[in-house]
């Protein structure tokens, strides 16, 4: 008994009957509660009691969320394309999607919920940092990130295509070193009253929209050299990219220092 719990836990949704699904969902969101506590509770004896709570609240929405997800997904099957083209006893990337969704979303609100008792801006940022890119990425699924991608005319071997795991990952780096930036600058503004609010607002733009240029992929395979969709295109873009975001961070940190020095 103890062994299929632990089968049905390890488990893919797509693979589990109705029965199964509440017993992953429940069980999960069970293990995500005591994760809080135990986090509220070594933050709370590391002389930090201000964020025992919303650490604890953090947890708890992102288990609700992914649980919520679970306890959904006999109803994705029947609105989604939830299973692989390619091979049939796979999930579809649309199905990967929504196993992100669910959570990004119920860290967007837990960091929401996080600013409310230490710094609105910074937890709604913080928020958009982790929900923004499985967003877009969501609203691109018909467009960019689908099995299609996987098929290359000419080319006999299967190939990466864009997979949905690895660019919502670096959707969170790319959203830290620019989305977070911009709203720690209208934090900065709101709180010091510098830099300017134009500055801000230009900046938190600008850090969308980059981000959303870094995240489509498609886009950016008709102009690099290479071919994203290959496993060493990927990585390359995936260097690249990182490159380019963590130089602009410090890029705008150095300008900062120069411009509106504390």
């Amino acid at each position: 008994m103890i062994k299929k719990f632990f089968e049905i836990m390890s488990a893919h949704p797509s693979s589990l009957n109705s029965h199964e699904l509440k017993i992953q969902a429940l069980a999960g969101f069970a293990t995500m509660l005591i994760m809080g506590f135990m986090l509220a509770f070594l933050v709370f004896n590391l002389k930090r009691p201000y964020l025992s709570l919303p650490i604890f609240l953090i947890t708890f929405s992102v288990g609700f969320f992914t649980s919520l997800s679970i306890l959904l997904w006999k109803y994705f099957e029947k609105n989604f394309n939830m299973t692989s083209t390619i091979n049939p006893n796979k999930p579809s990337f649309e199905a990967e999607l929504i196993t992100f969704l669910f959570p990004g979303f119920g860290m967007f609100i837990g960091c929401c919920i996080f600013g409310f008792f230490l710094n609105n801006i910074i937890g709604f940022g913080l928020g958009m940092v982790f929900f923004y890119p499985i967003l877009f990425i969501f609203f691109r699924r018909k467009t960019c990130f689908n099995e299609k991608s996987t098929i290359i005319p000419n080319k006999k071997n299967a190939v990466l295509g864009y997979p949905i795991r690895q660019y919502v990952m670096l959707g969170w780096v790319y959203g830290f070193c620019l989305i977070g930036f911009g709203f720690w600058c209208l934090s900065f503004f709101l709180y010091n009253n510098t830099p300017p609010l134009i500055v801000c607002l230009v900046l938190i733009i600008f850090s969308f929209i980059l981000v959303s240029l870094l995240l489509s992929p498609d886009l950016m395979n008709k102009i690099l050299p290479f071919e994203i969709r290959e496993e060493k295109g990927f990585y390359l873009y995936s260097f690249l990219s990182i490159m380019l975001s963590v130089s602009l961070l410090c890029i705008f940190t150095i300008l900062w220092e120069i411009f509106f020095p504390l």
